[in-house]
């Protein structure tokens, strides 16, 4: 998602990622250091304001 209006501006993201989805996508979860991950997900946003002489940015 994306929001412009004049000088500020903002920004969202998500994400979902699903493992395992064939057999040995991943190889062995025993040796991948990270016993029982089948998903992960992710979510970011940040805004910046724009001054013309400066700009602001914050996440």
């Amino acid at each position: 998602m994306l929001y412009f209006h004049g000088p500020f501006v903002a920004a969202a993201v998500y994400q979902y990622v699903n493992f395992n989805n064939v057999q040995s996508d991943l190889g062995s979860f025993a040796n991948s250091g990270v016993p029982g991950l089948r998903s992960q997900s992710v979510a970011q946003a940040g805004v910046s304001y724009d001054l013309k002489f400066v700009k602001f940015f914050g996440q």
